[in-house]
């Protein structure tokens, strides 16, 4: 061995040297032995409330979900021969990170369990190194598991999710997940009042939402956010997938109309604030349940506390008592022959008391009408311009006989409200107006000390069946029977 290494071209101190290198460059060049460990995978997995694929503020993370990494060189979707899966859990943070891995290719599985889903949203490729949005890309339908598409590890190009760029760290691979199923979507301002979400209208945030089930029970409530949106999330929990939706008006707004147009998604849903029939099975997720609202009309600071109008001899006399005027410029009579179409047929300027009732009277002279029935309201005008209305008084001018004090009701059967007319002897005076039933129990009651010709008495919580309707002025009573339908 000496002659050799004398014989030999280098010196002979080098020959353990270049074996050495040689043992180096086998390492690194031989296709079957691994490469240093370096590389990390990780982020987060989080409940994505309200199904959009997007890691939003206030959004709960997904603690002690089981992750599992495969390795997939060859990107055919299958792991790799050879390689032995790695498994975690998430942390209370909802965070997972798989370390000490080799450069190349992974997919990753969440293995969240029956009846979670991923989010219907996906951010896609995970590769594209977007952080927080939802890199679930496929569900099995058979043991739920969640796959993610196949992200390479890069040496010194991988983003940590901090802004770094160039680290051996991939931060960005996130997954959203939810549970049993989801309703939702959102309540805006119609402004032209068309009942179809157009651009430009903007949301309406802090709207009462109130999901119900099919007999009305409320199952939960939420309001809208900043931008009207509103979700209920896995109400599948509560035993129902059949619910209604009710909108609670805001203070100053009126529901719009509701389903006007073709596209369901971007017209009112809600009729008078309710949506119902609202069927979303477990494992789906529907956002399109809308409500439109559009500005109420003006509310005067005036506030009527009586409005009365009564026939006597060739006249109707009007009185109204009114509080807290402030603004309050006039009042309008506004009369009509039809209950449509109505004129002016007086102006009243108010008299501003601020603290104490104002007593006001009208006489209206009827000589030269030829009608059964007249109506009037009240137009209250404010100094800016707003207006309002009463509601609306209707006094009958048909002749009845003063010895035979008679009161007609009407219609009659009656479904929800029964009109009631009095004789002219009793009008201003104190009224008793009582139902029975076929027992003698006084099931319905209305009393006043200043009737108006027409009063209106609800009936619609009765059931159906047959009634009797007692009217008592002083000594003078009328008995009457009616059919409740």
């Amino acid at each position: 061995m000496k002659r050799f290494f004398q014989t030999s071209c280098f010196p002979p101190k080098m020959g353990p040297i270049l074996f050495g290198i040689s043992l180096l460059f086998v390492f690194i060049s031989h296709p079957k032995i691994a490469r240093a460990q370096t590389m990390s995978l990780g982020n987060t997995i989080w409940w994505d409330v309200n199904n959009n694929g997007i890691q939003d503020s206030g959004e709960p993370r997904a603690e002690s979900i089981q992750v599992h990494l495969y390795q997939d060189n060859n990107n055919d979707g299958v792991a790799d021969l050879g390689f032995t899966s790695i498994s975690t859990y998430t942390n209370s943070s909802g965070r997972y990170n798989f370390t000490s891995l080799a450069p190349g290719s992974y997919f990753v599985v969440v293995d969240a369990g029956w009846g979670y889903y991923r989010s219907t949203v996906s951010g896609g490729d995970p590769d594209n190194n977007i952080d927080r949005d939802n890199n679930g890309f496929f569900q099995s339908v058979s043991d739920y598991k969640i796959y993610s598409q196949t992200i390479t590890l890069t040496e010194n190009e991988e983003p940590d999710g901090t802004g770094a760029v160039n680290t051996n760290t991939n931060n960005t691979c996130d997954f959203g997940i939810w549970k049993g199923n989801g309703l939702g979507d959102q309540v805006w301002l119609d402004n032209n009042g068309n009942g179809i979400y157009e651009g430009g209208e903007p949301g309406l945030a802090n709207v009462t939402v109130r999901l119900k089930d099919n007999s009305g029970n409320v199952l939960a409530t939420t309001v809208t956010d900043a931008n009207g949106k509103y979700f209920f999330y896995d109400p599948v929990q509560y035993g129902v997938v059949n619910y209604q939706l009710e909108f609670i008006t805001p203070a100053g707004y009126l529901p719009t109309t509701g389903n006007t147009g073709s596209d369901d998604e971007k017209d009112s849903d809600a009729v008078s604030g309710i949506i119902s029939g609202v069927y979303v099975p477990i494992g789906e997720w529907n956002n399109s349940f809308d409500a439109g609202f559009v500005p109420a009309p003006t509310i005067l600071p005036v506030k009527l506390t009586s409005f009365d109008a009564w026939r006597k001899e060739k006249n109707i006399q009007l009185r109204w008592t009114s509080v807290s005027e402030f603004n309050t410029d006039r009042f309008i009579v506004e009369r009509s022959t039809d209950g449509i179409h109505y004129s002016d047929e007086a102006i009243v300027f108010a008299k501003g008391a601020a603290d104490t009732e104002t007593t006001y009277q009208f006489t209206d002279d009827i000589t030269s009408l030829q009608v059964p029935v007249v109506y009037y309201r009240l137009c209250m005008l404010d100094k800016n311009g707003s207006m309002s209305r009463s509601s609306v008084k209707i006094v009958r001018l048909e002749d009845q006989a003063v010895e035979a004090p008679a009161i007609r009701l009407f219609p009659n059967p009656v479904i929800h409200e029964m009109n009631i007319t009095i004789p002219d002897s009793w009008m201003q005076k104190q009224i008793a107006i009582d139902v029975y039933n076929a027992g003698g129990v006084v099931v319905a009651r209305l009393n006043s000390s200043g009737f108006s010709q027409l009063e209106i008495l609800r009936l619609d919580k009765l059931s159906p069946g047959y009634y009797i309707v007692k009217a008592r002025c002083g000594e003078q009573s009328v008995t009457q029977k009616i059919i409740k339908q």
